[in-house]
């Protein structure tokens, strides 16, 4: 009777293992579900479908000299990381980024949503940077728009964020902790319409110290730039969806 008891109770505990076991595979596939449940855009440094909106435009704050606004590529993956490369001005930032090379103020824009949202969980952001002399005090900030499929161009600020630390004079990852949005509650895309981001250099402490021999750098492309949202976020294939313009 008692070696009966003792085979009882052992498969009895086995089976108490097993169950226990398999709670822990569904509460980590619970987890992982969740996890999953974000999206990020990375900087990329590829054109967007929507092109080159306007040529010789003025920019603001400490920018160099007018510019071509492009719309670059805001991508849900990365690519291979390099810097662009700006001399920010005495005048006091912001400035958007810029790319001397190129002769652009960069800007980054996502594919078509495929699936209308709300936005208003959490953002958050992260670059990598550097500047050429710690006396430039040069951070960064995101800013988070709407394109709108309707207007054919930017028409709601989801978020301002706040500005990052300063940038080492070597390169340094920096991040702004995640927030609720500027937009608050109404944060709506359609389908068609867009995520816009720009980001510009910031005065992150100290004595602006802009001139034409101090360097800001902001390493784009790869996986250290990137805006991220709380929400899972669907887009269809990047094409240029923009309204013709009626004359």
């Amino acid at each position: 009777m008692r070696e009966h008891e003792l085979r009882k109770s052992a498969v009895s505990s086995q089976q108490s293992a097993v169950t226990i076991a398999l709670l822990l595979m569904v509460v980590l596939c619970l987890c992982g579900s969740l996890a999953e449940a974000q999206t990020t855009l990375y900087l990329r440094d590829t054109a967007s479908k929507l092109g080159t909106p306007a040529t010789g435009g003025v920019g603001i704050g400490c920018y160099a000299t007018s510019r071509d606004w492009r719309w670059l590529l805001a991508s849900t993956s990365s690519g291979s990381e390099w810097s662009t490369s700006q001399a920010p001005t005495s005048t006091a930032p912001p400035c958007h980024i810029e790319y001397s090379s190129w002769g652009i103020f960069m800007r980054w824009i996502s594919p078509p949503v495929s699936s209308a949202i709300n936005l208003t969980g959490n953002y958050d952001y992260q670059g990598k940077c550097s500047e050429s002399n710690g006396n430039l005090n040069a951070g960064f900030s995101f800013e988070v728009w709407r394109w709108s499929r309707t207007t054919g161009g930017i028409d709601l600020r989801l978020d301002n964020g706040p500005n990052s630390t300063e940038c080492g004079t070597s390169a340094t990852t920096l991040t702004i902790a995640a927030h609720a949005p500027t937009c608050g509650s109404s944060c709506n895309l359609a389908v068609g319409d867009r995520i816009a981001i720009f980001v510009f250099v910031e005065n992150a402490g100290g004595t602006w110290g802009g001139n034409n021999s101090r360097s800001f750098l902001l390493y784009i492309a790869g996986a250290n730039s990137f805006a991220h949202f709380a929400q899972t976020i669907a887009f269809a294939s990047d094409t240029n969806n923009a309204r013709p313009l009626v004359h």
